[in-house]
């Protein structure tokens, strides 16, 4: 049912700044995360980012597995399908 599905690793929050409560709770591994994966971009570059992304998925629809990969598919154009859906669907399926 599901055929054809790409699955993307990057989102918008790659290129936000982290909510300060992750600091908080994981400070040494987020401050490597922001030193050396987190670019901040202004909104114009960020949804330049993710249409640069979403065009290089060669299907309709792409899995995801985060919502900041949902809210970053969905800014650059795609047709995100989260991980959380496919497992309910089935569940559902199974339950009736």
């Amino acid at each position: 049912m599901w055929k054809h599905l790409t699955l993307i690793i990057a989102g918008s929050w790659k290129y936000s700044e982290p909510d300060p409560v992750y600091f908080e709770y994981a400070p040494h591994v987020m401050h490597q995360i922001y030193e050396n994966d987190i670019e901040v971009l202004n909104n114009e570059e960020k949804l330049q980012k993710m249409q640069e992304r979403v065009s290089m998925y060669t299907t309709e629809k792409a899995a995801v597995y985060c919502n900041g990969c949902e809210k970053g598919m969905r800014l650059g154009g795609g047709n995100p399908v989260h991980m959380i859906e496919l497992c309910a669907e089935n569940l559902v399926n199974v339950l009736l």
